[in-house]
C-alpha cells in the first residue's frame, strides 16, 4: 500500500489519524456491503431454487394425472367398440377378424401398450396384440394362453359395466420370472357386456410404464439435483440408481426403501401430502400424486388392487420427491464468496471513497449484465428446445419482439422474415380463419388471453392446423406491456380425429347400404324377371324392346351403385399371396376391354427392371387397377370416349394372353376393325423405398387432358366426380385398398395426361 507524500510541515501522525478516520468507516461499510450482498443474493437464489423444485414436482404430478386419464379413456373406448360388440352379438370368423384388426390398429396407433387383450369369461385369451419393436403384432390363435388364475382377470371379472380395475405399478412377469429387459407395467381392465347385458369377458391393457418414466425424466431436466418417484410403501419406482429401483419385486432388495435411507424425511412425508423439509442430507420437496382422482375425465368407477373397502382414488397414489444435496444448496453462497472476496480485498486496499464507490458500481453493473445474459441464454435455450413456436409481440401486436426457431419448421419461413414483416403471420393463415385470430387479438386486453385453432397455408400450398394460445403480460399497475404465446402443430391430432369420424361414418354407411342392398335385391330380381317376360310378349316391336332394354340397363346401373357404396364402406379383409403386379394389371386390362365391347385402347408396359412381386390380395388389387384404367380410358384425348359403345361403331379389341410368367416387356396387341379414337394408357414400374422398406412404384398415365389442381387435390375424396354418371367412389375405394396394404396412392406430376402413382411394399423373402 502506498501513502500520499506529506509535506514535512505536517506531522506524520496527523496524516495517519486522518487516514484512519477515513479508512475505518469505509472499510466497515465495504465489509458490511459485501456481507449483505452475499446474504441477500444467496437467499434470493435459494428461494428461487425452492420455488423451482416445488413447481417441478407439481408439473410431474400433472404429467402423471394427464397420462393415466388418457389410459382409462382408451380402455373404455376399446371395450365399447363397434367391432367387439358385433362379435359378441354374432360370433363368426369374420367378426373375430374384425376385432383382431381393430385391436391391432389401436395398439399400433397408440404405441404405448405392451399388450392389448380380450379374454372370455373363462380366462382364455381370444384376441391378443403384442407391441414388438414398435410394431403391433397379432398373436396366432394357437399361441393364445389361459389367464384365468391371474389376479387382474379375477378382480376385473367381478366388476360391473363402466367399472375399471387398475393394478399397481410394477414389473411385468412372464412364466413366474421378471421379464428382461425390465418392463414397468400398469394393467387396466374392464368387463365387456353384450347387447343383452350379459358379461362376456374383459378387455385388458398393459401400459408400458417406461413412457411415463421417460416423460418424468424429460420434465425433470431442469431439476437442480435428483427427482424420485415412490410407491405408497416407500419403494423407488424411479430412484437415484437403478439398483435401488423396484425393490419390492426382488427378494434381495426388500429393505431398500426411501424410509431406510432418509427416515426423518419419510416421517415428515407421511404427515402431509405436499411440503418441503431441510435436513443434513439436503432439501427434500415432495407432493402426492393421485392419478385416479375425481378430476379425471374418465366416467368410470375405478377399482384398485388391494383397496377393498377404501376409496380407490385416495388409496392409489405415488409420491414425487425432489432432492437437492447440501453441496448444491451452498454452491451459490460459496460462489458469491469466491467472487466477492477479491473485490473486498481490492476495496480495502484502495481506501478511496470515489474509487471504492466506482469499483462497487462497476462490479454490480457487471454482475447485473452477466445475470441478464444468463437469463437471456436460459430463455433462448428453453424456447429453442420447444417443438411449439414461442412468440412475443408488442402490446398493440404490430411488431414481433421474439419468435423461436420452431417457426421456421411450422411456417417453413425464416423467423427473421417475420421480425422484419410482422404481417407474414396473418397472411399465412387461411383466408377463412384470419378474422378469428384478428378478433382474438383485438379482445385480448379485455379477455387476458385467447385459445384458438386455425389453418395455416404453407408456401407450397399445403395446409397445417395450428393451435395458438396467447396471453397478456402486464406490469404491477395492470397495464398491458406485451403479448406472448405458443403456437403448436396439431395437424396429426386433427387428422386422427377426422379419420375416426370418417371410420364411424363409413361403418354406419356400410350397415345401411348392406341392409338396403339386401332389401332391394329381391325387388330388383322380381322386376328383372317381369321385364324379361314382358320382352317375350312384345317380340317384334322394336320400340317396346328398346324401352325394356333401357329399363334393364337402369336396373344394372342401380345395382352397381349399391355395390360400389357397399364396397367403399366395408372394412377391407385381405387374403394376401405373392403376386406379379404387372400380370394382375394386364389381366385386369384384358377383362375390362372384354367387358367393353367396341373399345379401341392400348396398354403400354414400360418397365425396365424385373417384374414387381408383392404380397397382395389379387382381387383387391384388380379392383384398384380396374378403377384407374376406367378413368384413364374415359379421359382419352380429353374429349371423346373411345370405349363408349353408344357413340362409336363396333370395334374388336384383342390382347395377348397374360399370366404371371410373361416378361415385363410383353406388349398387348390391338386388332381394330373400325377406325376410332385410340385410348393409350402407360404402365411403368421401378424399385423404391417406402417406410424404410423395399417397395415397388407403379405409375399409370393416360394421354388425356390431365387434372386441374382442384381435381388433383380431391380425386380421392368420397363422392367426388366430374362425370355425369357414377358415385365418385372409384378412386376413394382404390385409396382404401392400397392403404390397407400399407401402401400409398397419389397423383403424379406428369407433363401430359393424368398420372396415378401406387407404392406397395415389396414381398419379404
Amino acid at each position: 500500500m502506498s501513502f500520499p507524500v506529506v509535506p514535512s510541515q505536517i506531522p506524520w501522525w496527523a496524516v495517519a489519524r486522518r487516514w484512519l478516520a477515513l479508512y475505518l468507516p469505509l472499510s466497515a461499510v465495504a465489509i458490511a456491503a459485501v456481507a449483505g450482498v452475499v446474504w441477500s443474493r444467496s437467499r434470493v437464489e435459494e428461494a428461487l431454487l425452492r420455488l423451482n423444485e416445488r413447481d417441478l414436482v407439481s408439473l410431474q404430478s400433472e404429467i402423471i394425472e394427464s397420462e393415466l386419464r388418457v389410459l382409462v379413456s382408451d380402455l373404455m373406448v376399446l371395450a365399447e367398440g363397434a367391432a367387439l360388440r358385433s362379435m359378441l352379438a354374432d360370433p363368426s370368423p369374420a367378426s373375430e377378424e374384425a376385432v383382431r384388426a381393430e385391436f391391432r390398429r389401436f395398439a399400433q396407433f397408440r404405441g404405448v401398450y405392451d399388450q392389448v387383450r380380450f379374454l372370455n369369461t373363462q380366462g382364455q385369451e381370444v384376441v391378443r396384440v403384442n407391441l414388438v419393436d414398435d410394431a403391433a403384432v397379432l398373436v396366432a390363435p394357437q399361441d393364445l394362453r389361459w389367464k384365468g388364475d391371474r389376479y387382474y382377470f379375477v378382480e376385473t371379472l367381478r366388476l360391473e359395466r363402466g367399472e375399471v380395475f387398475v393394478s399397481p405399478f410394477d414389473l411385468n412377469v412372464e412364466d413366474g420370472r421378471i421379464e428382461q429387459p425390465l418392463k414397468p407395467t400398469i394393467r387396466f381392465g374392464t368387463p365387456v357386456f353384450d347387447d343383452r347385458g350379459r358379461k362376456r369377458g374383459i378387455v385388458v391393457l398393459n401400459y408400458l410404464g417406461d413412457r411415463l418414466l421417460y416423460k418424468l425424466h424429460r420434465a425433470g431436466i431442469t431439476a437442480a439435483d435428483h427427482v424420485y418417484l415412490l410407491n405408497p410403501q416407500g419403494y423407488w419406482l424411479k430412484g437415484p440408481r437403478p439398483e435401488l429401483e423396484w425393490g419390492f419385486m426382488y427378494a434381495s432388495r426388500r429393505g431398500e426403501t426411501f424410509a431406510r435411507h432418509y427416515p426423518e424425511v419419510w416421517q415428515e412425508l407421511r404427515k402431509q401430502r405436499a411440503g418441503a423439509v431441510d435436513t443434513p442430507a439436503g432439501l427434500f420437496t415432495w407432493q402426492y400424486v393421485h392419478p385416479l382422482s375425481a378430476g379425471s375425465r374418465a366416467s368410470a368407477s375405478l377399482h384398485v388392487r388391494g383397496a377393498r373397502g377404501k376409496d380407490p382414488a385416495s388409496s392409489y397414489y405415488w409420491v414425487i420427491v425432489s432432492h437437492v444435496g447440501p453441496k448444491i444448496l451452498t454452491a451459490s453462497r460459496d460462489r458469491l464468496l469466491g467472487v466477492l472476496s477479491p473485490v473486498l480485498g481490492g476495496i480495502l486496499v484502495l481506501l478511496g471513497g470515489g474509487t471504492w464507490f466506482l469499483a462497487r458500481y462497476r462490479m454490480e453493473r457487471q454482475q447485473a449484465v452477466r445475470g441478464l445474459r444468463e437469463q437471456e441464454l436460459r430463455f433462448r435455450q428453453l424456447a429453442e428446445a420447444l417443438d411449439e413456436v414461442f412468440w412475443m409481440t408488442t402490446a398493440d401486436g404490430t411488431r414481433f419482439l421474439y419468435v423461436s426457431p420452431a417457426f421456421g419448421l411450422l411456417w417453413e419461413r425464416d423467423p427473421a422474415e417475420l421480425i422484419a414483416s410482422p404481417q407474414l403471420w396473418q397472411e399465412a393463415i387461411h383466408p377463412e380463419d384470419r378474422a378469428q385470430r384478428s378478433e382474438a387479438l383485438r379482445r385480448l386486453p379485455q379477455s387476458g388471453g385467447f385459445d384458438i385453432e386455425y389453418r395455416l397455408l404453407l408456401p407450397d400450398g399445403r395446409q397445417r392446423w395450428i393451435w395458438d394460445r396467447g396471453f397478456a403480460v402486464r406490469d404491477e399497475q395492470g397495464r398491458l406491456l406485451r403479448v406472448a404465446g405458443l403456437a403448436e402443430d396439431v395437424t396429426s391430432q386433427r387428422e386422427a380425429q377426422e379419420r375416426r369420424v370418417a371410420t364411424e361414418r363409413l361403418a354406419a354407411i356400410g350397415e345401411a347400404m348392406a341392409g338396403l342392398a339386401h332389401e332391394s335385391r329381391n325387388a330388383l330380381q322380381r322386376s328383372q324377371a317381369v321385364l324379361e317376360m314382358l320382352a317375350r310378349r312384345v317380340q317384334g316391336r322394336d320400340d317396346a324392346l328398346e324401352l325394356i332394354a333401357e329399363l334393364q340397363r337402369a336396373q344394372y346401373y342401380l345395382r352397381d351403385l349399391y355395390e360400389q357404396v357397399r364396397t367403399f364402406a366395408a372394412t377391407p379383409v385381405l387374403r394376401r399371396v405373392p403376386a406379379n403386379l404387372v400380370a394382375l394389371a394386364q389381366q385386369t386390362w384384358d377383362d375390362l376391354l372384354a367387358a367393353r365391347n367396341g373399345c379401341h385402347a392400348r396398354l403400354l408396359l414400360e418397365g425396365d427392371q424385373p417384374v414387381p412381386i408383392c404380397s397382395v390380395d389379387p382381387h383387391a388389387m384388380q379392383q384398384v387397377f380396374r378403377n384407374i384404367f376406367e378413368n384413364a380410358i374415359e379421359a382419352a384425348d380429353g374429349q371423346a370416349n373411345p370405349c363408349a359403345p353408344s357413340t362409336l361403331p363396333a370395334v374388336r379389341c384383342s390382347h395377348q394372353s397374360t399370366d404371371h410368367e410373361r416378361t415385363p416387356h410383353s406388349m398387348p396387341t390391338m386388332v381394330v376393325q373400325t377406325p376410332s379414337t385410340e385410348a393409350v394408357v402407360h404402365l411403368s414400374w421401378t424399385a423404391c423405398e417406402h417406410a424404410g422398406r423395399p417397395a415397388w412404384r407403379l405409375a399409370i398415365r393416360d394421354e388425356g387432358p390431365g387434372l386441374s389442381p382442384e381435381q388433383a387435390q380431391r380425386i380421392f375424396d368420397p363422392f367426388f366426380t366430374t362425370k355425369v354418371r357414377g358415385t365418385g367412389l372409384g378412386m376413394a375405394i382404390a385409396r382404401r385398398l392400397v392403404e390397407s396394404h400399407q401402401g400409398r396412392i397419389s397423383v403424379g406430376d406428369a407433363a401430359a395426361g393424368a398420372e396415378i402413382i401406387i407404392v406397395l411394399p415389396a414381398e419379404v423373402s
